[in-house]
């Protein structure tokens, strides 16, 4: 064991006269300022330290490398079990890494606001840095309860720390007693975000939607609801006549009522939807007219007959009230027109008298 004490002035020459200078190793050079030099010779460790069980706490090696058993605490930072505790001096930096070109990469400052390169991080309570190759992730944790991070390859939310991310997801959301939260506003108040991306998404409040951001910058519902209604009652033996002049020619139906719309309109007498998708369509129909005929209701979409929608009623007399009802699904194109149509599938010049007639689409949510 060498013990120095440097307490008692040596003589010497300018500043170094009280300096004790202690040369180890073999072709020391002297800087003349430096109490103790130690060199390797090139193979050997520079130095080791050991606790009181002989067991290595610290070493520096030849190639400049210190190696700490345990953690390193600095100016007397309070040991809170982190390898690395730094306490920072007033008005300086606690923490500073340059760049090979000596840029300044991570400043933190006495006033605890944080620079990254040119980037301004404010109030950093905690960070954690780790990234390999680009597979991790920078985590940056600044003031109460707010944080960014930066994810490179994947990252699992709300699940033990063994659970393995699915390898096609960036981020997967693990649990059986949260859900999932994100931006709630306004219509207004989306309409004023700048430039969103395609596939930014939504919470819609006024409409209770979600909606996303597809192509050409436009706002679209993803999940939505649309129907379309046209509806008729009159009282018994007062119903609108509608004349059958030919014989397997279809009339529409002209005197129904727009009733509940959503996402659709009516024109001339037929509902004219504003989008595209599947929508289930129903109608019914209670009507008189002249014995013996046999008429035939469909529903038309854009001026043509569907066949699988529609149904048959013959009148057997006089007074005799007939109903008929038909249902199906419709493939429609945004601005499809529905309409409900009648014929006289047994003669030309018979009457029809409807009194209650009824045709709805909707589109449910999906």
């Amino acid at each position: 064991m060498v013990k120095i004490k440097t307490s008692s002035l040596l003589p010497g020459a300018g500043s170094i006269g009280n300096f004790l200078r202690v040369l180890i190793g073999v072709g020391v050079p002297n800087d003349g300022t430096t109490r103790l030099q130690v060199k390797s010779s090139g193979v050997e460790n520079i130095m080791k330290g050991y606790d009181s069980t002989d067991a290595t706490v610290f070493s520096l090696n030849k190639d400049g490398e210190i190696d700490v058993v345990k953690r390193v605490i600095i100016n007397g930072a309070t040991d809170d079990g982190s390898a690395l505790i730094v306490k920072g001096i007033a008005g300086k930096s606690s923490i500073q890494i340059f760049s090979s070109a000596g840029a300044a990469q991570l400043d933190g400052l006495d006033s605890g606001i944080w620079t990254l390169g040119a980037t301004l991080i404010t109030n950093i309570i905690r960070g954690s840095f780790f990234n390999s190759n680009n597979n991790s992730a920078t985590v940056f944790t600044t003031g109460a309860g707010k944080a960014h991070l930066n994810v490179f390859s994947g990252m699992i939310v709300g699940a033990i720390e063994s659970t393995v991310i699915n390898a096609a997801a960036l981020v997967e959301h693990n649990s059986t007693t949260k859900a999932v939260y994100g931006p709630a506003m306004t219509e207004i108040q989306r309409n004023s975000i700048g430039s969103p991306p395609n596939g930014s998404t939504v919470f819609i409040d006024d409409t209770r939607e979600y909606e996303s951001q597809f192509a050409e910058g436009v706002w679209q519902e993803f999940a939505y609801a649309a129907y379309g209604e046209l509806d008729e009652y009159n009282a018994s033996g007062s119903g609108t006549l509608l004349t059958l002049t030919l014989i397997d020619t279809y009339f529409q139906w002209v005197s129904g009522s727009a009733g509940d719309l959503f996402k659709t309109s009516i024109v001339s007498n037929e509902i004219v939807v504003d989008e595209a998708g599947i929508y289930p369509c129903t109608f019914s129909v209670s009507y008189t007219g002249t014995a013996n005929a046999v008429i035939e209701g469909t529903v038309f979409v854009s001026g043509v007959a569907l066949t699988k929608i529609s149904a048959r009623r013959k009148i057997s007399g006089g007074g005799d009230i007939g109903d008929m009802s038909g249902d199906g699904i419709l493939d429609l194109a945004a601005g499809a027109a529905v309409s409900l149509r009648f014929k006289n599938a047994g003669a030309a010049g018979s009457t029809l008298n409807i009194e209650i007639c009824d045709l709805r689409i909707c589109r449910t949510r999906q």
